[in-house]
């Protein structure tokens, strides 16, 4: 990343950002269509599917994710020169679960339960189990708000109540919640290189 990034209106950075997350997305839709193309009605043995209830978390799943979105705009709105950082960030975790779900077609949850949210309809298919998103981004936030103890604290805990919940709904394997952690880890740490001069303009504010 270029070291004049640090030294742009603030709105070329947001703009830019927004860019590569529209495009990110964009990426996301392939790969959830090419992946939603797998669908069969077989599941693979999973050891938490075996010992642990089938719950219904739709609420969690649907409204829960939707919350912790809108945490983060206030957030990026209260400060707009963290929203670079955090953006690309994003957008990165999306590019590098959209290459995952290219990959392996495990068959479709025998207990999955319908994902029927308005808004998560758009963004979530059938069969893009790898990785668990719902795991990943909040977990990605306590990474870049590390030092914001309250903020660590939260997205720690939503991490962990998405991941539960995923795998309690039967809307995820428990590898795709348990790798979650350790992927979004590595897309945080590529970011902070890759997307150094944001990152420093995430820090100074």
């Amino acid at each position: 990343m270029s070291s004049k990034a640090s030294n742009r209106p603030i709105w070329v950075s947001i703009s830019a950002s927004f860019a590569y997350l529209i495009a990110a997305l964009g990426v996301n839709y392939i790969a959830g269509t090419y992946a939603s193309s797998f669908v069969r009605n077989s599941s693979v043995p999973d050891l938490f599917h075996t010992i642990l209830p089938v719950v219904d978390t739709n609420f969690i799943y649907n409204q829960g994710a939707i919350l912790f979105w809108i945490i983060i705009a206030l957030l990026l709105i209260r400060n707009p020169k963290k929203a670079p950082f955090v953006i690309m960030s994003i957008a990165t975790l999306i590019l590098v679960r959209s290459f995952f779900l290219t990959l392996t077609h495990p068959g479709q949850i025998a207990n999955d339960q319908t994902r029927n949210g308005i808004i998560l309809s758009f963004f979530s298919f059938k069969t893009d189990y790898f990785f668990s998103a719902h795991t990943a981004n909040p977990f990605l936030m306590a990474l870049i708000f590390w030092e914001s103890n309250p903020k660590r604290i939260l997205f720690l805990f939503l991490s962990i109540l998405f991941g539960v919940s995923v795998i309690l709904g039967r809307m995820h394997y428990s590898v795709d919640v348990f790798a979650a952690f350790f992927i979004t880890y590595g897309v945080y740490a590529f970011c902070r290189s890759f997307f150094k001069n944001y990152f420093q303009m995430f820090n100074s504010y």
